[in-house]
Order: structure tokens, then C-alpha cells, then sequence
């Protein structure tokens, strides 16, 4: 192989790496001007109600009136990571799951605790 080639192979290499970084969006350039660059956030939440009742249908209606609350918080981040630290985001994946928790000594009173997870792709600022 001759000397060009050589050169002309790893011209084409640096453009194919500096494309497919470019194209993740990690790209920092030499004056401290960065590209787009694209992160995940992950947040969790938790909420805990108290049962109106100790029916099947309290519990029925407690968990899906929290799940209901849960999704308004998880799809309402987006606002706050733009007010703070996002160009964009978009929400790209949810986890939603209650769990019970009958009175105990210092608990006087049936809960529902609807723990929730919300991960987003964000373009930082």
C-alpha cells in the first residue's frame, strides 16, 4: 500500500469517527463552544395516601387516583428541565407501581405508597 492510501485512509476514518461522535452529539470543539449534546435523566418519585376505608374499592380508587397524580408529575418534568437545564426533552420511558401498607403502631391508618420513575432524553442548554 502506498503512502497515500494510507493517508487517504485515515482521512476517511477520522471522518467517519468525527460523524458518528457528531452524530451521539459529544462533540466539544477546541474554543470550549460545545454541540449538541443529548443526556439521560432519570427521576424518581414517591407518593404516600392515606385510605379513605378499608375496602377493596377504597384501595382500588386510592391506587388509581395516585397513579393518575404520579403521571402528571412524571410527564410535567419536562417543563421543569427546560426552565433549568434543557434546550429540549422528551420523555422516554415510565415505571409506575403501588404497594399497600396496612395501619401499624405509629401508623394509624391504611396507605398507599405509588413509587414512580421517569427517565428522559434531554438536549442540554
Amino acid at each position: 500500500m502506498t503512502k497515500q492510501h494510507v493517508s487517504a485512509g485515515r482521512q476517511t476514518s477520522a471522518r467517519w469517527a468525527a460523524a458518528a461522535i457528531g452524530a451521539l452529539g459529544f462533540v466539544t470543539f477546541a474554543d470550549g463552544v460545545h454541540a449538541q449534546e443529548k443526556v439521560s435523566v432519570t427521576v424518581n418519585y414517591a407518593l404516600t395516601l392515606k385510605l379513605d376505608g378499608d375496602s377493596a374499592d377504597a384501595v382500588i380508587k386510592t391506587q388509581s387516583d395516585g397513579r393518575r397524580s404520579m403521571y402528571a408529575m412524571i410527564s410535567g418534568e419536562c417543563t421543569t428541565l427546560e426552565q433549568t437545564i434543557a434546550r429540549s426533552c422528551r420523555l422516554m420511558n415510565v415505571n409506575v407501581r403501588s404497594s399497600n401498607r396496612p395501619a401499624r403502631r405509629g401508623n394509624q391508618q391504611d396507605t398507599v405508597t405509588i413509587r414512580g420513575t421517569g427517565t428522559y432524553s434531554v438536549e442540554m442548554k
